[in-house]
């Protein structure tokens, strides 16, 4: 990681995806790859929403460990909590890895039925009071309405 980048401290329930999506407005980047390579020391990251890898990467200077990162902003405590603990433990080392290939096999959504939605999605009543509370809001992980 560029010793430069310091992501902006996350808000309560935030992903990590927005957490590095407000990094990249303020830091004023013209592209998406200068903006991996400052945060993640590589531009051979696929950003994810949901499970991110290269997560060993944000320790350099970060004040937020990597398992708060994986635990408090990302979905692993959604996906850890229906699989067998081994598993759940591999998942972990995945996203903590910069080989992140096989992270949604893991949890079986390659193989899923389920469609996965192309866009996040966003409470318009969670996201009303976080701005209020937050101001600067741009995603966060709306346990309360279900969304």
């Amino acid at each position: 990681m560029n010793e430069r980048c310091e992501l902006p401290l996350p808000y309560p329930d935030e992903l990590l995806y927005s957490v590095v999506a407000r990094y990249h407005l303020r830091a004023g980047n013209s592209s998406a790859k200068c903006t991996l390579r400052e945060v993640y020391g590589t531009e051979n990251v696929i950003p994810t929403t949901d499970l991110p890898s290269h997560l060993d990467s944000l320790n350099a200077i970060q004040p937020i460990s990597v398992d708060q990162w994986i635990d408090n902003h990302t979905f692993y405590p959604y996906y850890a909590s229906f699989m067998p603990r081994d598993r759940a433990l591999l998942l972990r080392q995945l996203m903590k890895s910069s080989d992140g290939s096989g992270i949604h096999a893991l949890v079986g959504i390659t193989a899923s039925t389920i469609s996965r939605n192309s866009h996040l999605h966003f409470c318009t009543t969670c996201y009303e009071e976080d701005v209020q509370r937050l101001v600067s809001l741009i995603g966060t992980v709306c346990i309360s309405f279900q969304v």
